[in-house]
């Protein structure tokens, strides 16, 4: 899975977060020149923690928008998602056209 690319030298990642409290996650960096020569960095361990009140805040934003109807809430979500969905895979297309590799998978 890829979390961003960028051509900067310094890059700050929000990891997804899992069902569970905390999480853990192994970091590979690869970058590559101008020359379209790579090298990999397998970076330490992370532990993610999951932002509940993020989470909470979130939900209960969407609670007060419509709180007649949950199944509007489910939809608002389920729309988000695809959105991010598609969004990601077209910026996999966009990396792939211009020859760079994703992180991991």
């Amino acid at each position: 899975m890829m979390f961003a690319h960028t051509t900067e030298s310094i890059i700050q990642l929000r990891l997804p977060s899992t069902i569970h409290q905390t999480s853990t996650i192994h970091l590979i960096a690869k970058i590559r020149d101008t020359f379209d020569c790579v090298k990999e960095f397998h970076l330490q361990t992370v532990t993610i923690h999951r932002d509940s009140l993020q989470i909470s805040n979130l939900l209960n934003t969407l609670q007060e928008f419509n709180s007649n109807d949950q199944n509007i809430i489910g939809q608002i979500v389920l729309s988000i998602c695809q959105l991010f969905d598609e969004m990601n895979q077209q910026q996999m297309n966009t990396n792939s056209h211009f020859g760079k590799s994703s992180f991991g998978k």
